[in-house]
């Protein structure tokens, strides 16, 4: 009876099978599972678009809110280079990870709806397991408000996409996402005065009435539009004729007119007293709490001051009662260069919300 002969296959043959159907089954994992996890916050808030964009820009503040402040999670910034190679290099005290931030893109808007654009990605050689995507875009909001859009991407390499789905990493991703933007928001309110706009700050103060001779009016286009000296002159003739006590310098009042798109302008004398027989109109305002802003100079200076005193109004849903009013610390008249000039200008409140 002849004899049954037995071929063994060596064992190496399978365990190289094995491994290339662990390998291709791991890719096919890969290629089916997410790699990308990405999130968008977006926070409003009052600060100029300038010192937003500054804040976001500067890897000197990032250790105040980019990075998470509780204990188990503690931060050390090894490296801030600044704008030459616009990198920030970063340790963690805990779990001994690093990496690092570079600045990708920088400047301003892609689209005129889009003040200033910021784009970050992450150091690959400090930390190959993913990549960071941080972009920001700054958008102008309602009044003096801001929009702050930051849209975070973070990119796994495989394999470390199949822990991160397996630890349902997408969650911690909106997670962390959601308590960086609000730490960013705080950052902001606290770094940046709420009654300052355009740099102009805006003060509350309670002021008393007026006794005010008037002369006017004369439409203006836009308010900002400055002393006007011709209102003025018959105003000073009359005072000084009658010997009317003034109370203080001219003050300039600003109403809406029944024009659309047009203001009216009055020049008026402050007077101490009442005046019941006059040749002009008078007028008494009433004293109360007031909005006011201080400038110096004329022409865009007067224009900026306005308008921050119009966003203040806006942001904070200020009700005030007509006319607006532009009080000189000295005669304009006398005042050959009128970059010195000082003005307070204001508005009697009804209610802050």
């Amino acid at each position: 009876m002849p004899e049954k002969s037995f071929q063994v296959k060596p064992l190496w043959k399978y365990t190289v099978i094995s491994v290339i159907a662990l390998l291709l089954a791991l890719l096919l994992v890969s290629i089916v599972l997410p790699n990308e996890y990405q999130t968008e916050e977006r926070i409003s808030v009052r600060v100029p678009a300038s010192g937003a964009f500054r804040v976001l820009s500067s890897f000197e503040t990032y250790r105040d809110w980019y990075f998470p402040n509780d204990t188990g999670y503690k931060i050390k910034l090894t490296e801030i280079e600044g704008s030459s190679r616009g990198q920030l290099n970063w340790r963690s005290e805990v779990c001994d990870r690093k990496g690092g931030l570079i600045i990708n893109e920088l400047g301003g808007g892609r689209n005129a709806k889009v003040f200033q654009h910021l784009s970050l990605i992450s150091d690959k050689q400090l930390n190959s397991r993913f990549l960071d995507v941080e972009d920001f875009e700054i958008i102008p909001g309602t009044g003096a408000m801001i929009d702050i859009k930051w849209v975070r991407r973070r990119i796994f390499s495989f394999p470390y996409n199949i822990p991160a789905w397996w630890n349902e990493y997408g969650k911690k991703h909106l997670e962390k996402h959601r308590k960086a933007s609000e730490r960013l928001n705080q950052y902001l309110k606290a770094h940046f005065p709420t009654n300052v706009f355009d740099g102009f700050e805006i003060s509350r103060i309670r002021h008393p009435g007026f006794h005010l001779l008037i002369n006017g009016p004369v439409p203006v286009a836009a308010p900002g539009s400055g002393f006007d000296d011709e209102l003025l002159n018959d105003l000073a003739e009359y005072v000084a004729k009658n010997n009317l006590r003034s109370a203080g310098m001219p003050i300039g009042l600003i109403q809406d007119s029944e024009v659309s798109d047009s203001l009216n302008k009055f020049m008026a004398i402050p007077l101490q007293d009442s005046l019941p027989n006059r040749s002009f109109d008078y007028l008494r305002i009433e004293g109360g709490t007031t909005l006011q802003v201080l400038f110096s100079g004329s022409g865009d200076i007067e224009r900026r001051a306005a308008a921050a005193l119009e966003d203040y109004i806006d942001t904070y849903r200020v009700s005030f009662r007509d006319p607006i009013i532009e009080q000189y610390f000295y005669d304009p008249r006398l005042a050959s260069d009128t970059i010195g000039r000082r003005t307070v200008r204001m508005v009697f409140i009804e209610s802050l919300d």
